[in-house]
């Protein structure tokens, strides 16, 4: 990889780690409050996957950078279940922790989400074979982008192309999982 392309994929994984922790609730304040934390966090993360601490391999069926992205989702994860956030909870918008959900999940429970979470990334890959722009959104999708707007910003293409498309890919997802009630059915 050039430096370029190292700047902005550490940009777009600043933007990942900042996303996934708004959607924490922290017992005291925000671990990535500033842009230099948050930037040193991603560069943490960056290290440990070259080091080998959480290694990736070029026979993995995940990119380098898929790798990454869940690579901070599940350090800013840990994070949040640290003694000193005991009492966390997943943001639930009424800022209170319900006791139950204070307490660290089973390793089961953790592997079943990382389960589904990867198979319906491999399912929003599949919807967009053969649709370059498709695939362009999935893999911006993957890197923390949510809006519209982020994905015309990013692709330099109208709101309306980006907006015909996502619809797109939901009507894909939405025939393959017809298809797949259909199979279970049968």
């Amino acid at each position: 990889m050039s430096p370029a392309q190292w700047e902005e994929l550490a940009s777009a994984l600043s933007r990942h780690a900042k996303k996934v922790v708004a959607r924490k609730k922290w017992a005291g304040s925000n671990p990535l409050g500033t842009g230099a934390a948050c930037e040193d966090f991603v560069y943490d993360v960056i290290n440990k996957v070259i080091s080998g601490e959480r290694p990736w391999s070029l026979a993995s069926s995940h990119t380098l950078r898929q790798h990454l992205f869940q690579c901070i989702r599940s350090e800013v994860d840990n994070l949040s279940k640290r003694k000193d956030n005991a009492n966390r909870d997943e943001f639930d918008g009424d800022g209170e922790a319900s006791p139950e959900m204070a307490l660290p999940q089973s390793p089961e429970k953790l592997l079943l989400q990382k389960q589904w979470a990867e198979e319906i990334e491999g399912e929003l890959y599949v919807a967009a074979e053969e649709d370059p722009l498709l695939k362009k959104l999935v893999d911006l999708l993957m890197d923390g982008y949510e809006t519209p707007a982020e994905f015309a910003a990013t692709l330099t293409v109208p709101v309306d192309e980006i907006n015909v498309a996502l619809r797109k890919l939901r009507r894909r997802l939405q025939s393959r999982d017809s298809q797949a009630k259909i199979a279970r059915a049968t």
